[in-house]
């Protein structure tokens, strides 16, 4: 009899204890995985379910105010610039007529990792260009240089503050 009250009690006990798994039905996308309920996103995405590419955080329009230094002297310039996704590469994006230059179709490719933006060196209209930067919500702070060889007044060093409108 105790023997059958001992099992009893334990049954008991362990009817009491069952394990909840804190990821059941939570659906992680894009090979994001569930840790104790949250999903860890892979390099690229992010959001609650790993739903969203972290790029299109950047994209938009923006008024662009830059502060320019260069030998020839400091300047400001305001200017409307776009960015745009640059292909299906989940971490390029393009900025469409970026320090204002009057280029046709010109725009600068850059990539992007969390709320960090690098462009790297490569020709813009005639000069090339080269920089880094990061958003917070809406805004974007952008450090950038501005090289043409042989030229007065480059390099020019350019530190841009881009709010989404």
């Amino acid at each position: 009899m105790k023997k059958s009250i001992t099992v009893f009690l334990i049954s008991i006990l362990f009817a009491g204890c069952t394990a909840t798994d804190k990821c059941d039905g939570v659906n992680c996308l894009n090979g994001g995985i569930c840790n104790d309920g949250s999903c860890t996103c892979p390099n690229g995405y992010d959001g609650e379910f790993c739903q969203d590419e972290e790029r299109t955080k950047f994209l938009g329009n923006y008024s662009v105010h830059e502060e320019i230094s260069s030998s020839s002297g400091d300047t400001t310039k305001d200017y409307n610039c776009s960015i745009v996704t640059d292909g299906t590469d989940k971490f390029s994006i393009k900025f469409t007529n970026l320090s204002d230059f009057t280029c046709t179709n010109e725009e600068v490719e850059a990539t992007v990792s969390g709320n960090s933006i690098t462009i790297p060196n490569q020709p813009h209209c005639f000069p090339s260009t080269e920089g880094s930067g990061s958003i917070n919500g809406t805004i974007i702070t952008l450090n950038y240089t501005i090289i043409l060889p042989g030229s007065p007044g480059y390099p020019q060093t350019v530190v841009a503050t881009f709010t989404r409108i």
